[in-house]
């Protein structure tokens, strides 16, 4: 690669980088002000699938989103994902910029991040929303176990384990489309357990450091310290979990080879 193409290359990812990085913030303020006429967009797809999953019809109450008196739930604003899109985005975005050496592949990588994200954020909101009803109606409450420090940790621990998924999806996608050095082929998808930590960043960045930078923590020091520790422990177990079980198989592959 000569000089000059590897200034080009990289004025193409720095200004990637900083497209990415201004959609966030434009979808972080937009969403911050908005109500569930807003987020129809969103809103009503998550109750359209969360209504076959759990065959529990919702109604749309304009000012509140999607209810379902008879069992309590709302599917507001509060509860759009909106969040969980802006990180699978960003991780997804940057992971393609990294490789892209093209404008026109680098374009269409954040195009196919964003609506990717936003897929996957339906698909998992309305599995965490069927979650939540299911959970919060079963008789195993009592001392410290309350309903909503169950809603918390299964909201957190659907939300991460699918982004560690969605990681996994598009690091192999991105592996296998690679060509092997000095080769015209492609090279087979390889995958290291260590970068399930990847994930793990970019989901404590944004669920931990946003309402850090927002001073949720003197706001409401105890609730944030209630959310923190439900977010570190959850994501961090999980991790640990998802690099021990890559670790294991691929050695168990490698004593039968």
């Amino acid at each position: 690669m000569t000089e000059k193409n590897f200034d080009s290359e990289l004025i193409v990812k720095l200004g990637a980088f900083l497209v990415v990085l201004v959609m966030v913030y434009g979808l972080k303020a937009y969403y911050s002000e908005a109500d569930s006429e807003n987020l129809f967009w969103i809103l009503m797809p998550t109750a359209f699938l969360a209504e076959v999953l759990s065959s529990i019809p919702f109604v749309h109450e304009i000012g509140f989103g999607w209810v379902n008196l008879d069992y309590q739930v709302v599917i507001a604003p509060a509860c759009a994902g909106v969040n969980f899109m802006i990180i699978a985005f960003c991780m997804s975005a940057f992971q393609g910029i990294c490789r892209s050496q093209t404008l026109l592949k680098t374009v269409a990588w954040v195009g196919a991040a964003g609506l990717s994200a936003c897929g996957l954020t339906i698909i998992t909101n309305a599995l965490r929303i069927w979650l939540s009803v299911k959970l919060y109606h079963l008789d195993i409450y009592s001392g410290w176990l309350s309903p909503e420090g169950l809603h918390r940790i299964a909201g957190t621990g659907v939300y991460y384990l699918f982004l560690c998924f969605y990681y996994l999806a598009v690091s192999f996608i991105l592996n296998s489309r690679r060509p092997a050095p000095g080769h015209g082929k492609t090279r087979e998808a390889s995958f290291e357990p260590v970068l399930l930590l990847v994930p793990l960043f970019w989901y404590l960045l944004f669920a931990l450091g946003a309402p850090y930078i927002n001073n949720a923590f003197k706001i409401q020091p105890e609730r944030f310290l209630q959310h923190a520790l439900t977010v570190g422990v959850t994501s961090a177990g999980i991790t640990l979990i998802l690099v021990l079980a890559f670790a294991g198989s691929r050695c168990y592959l490698k004593k039968k080879e």
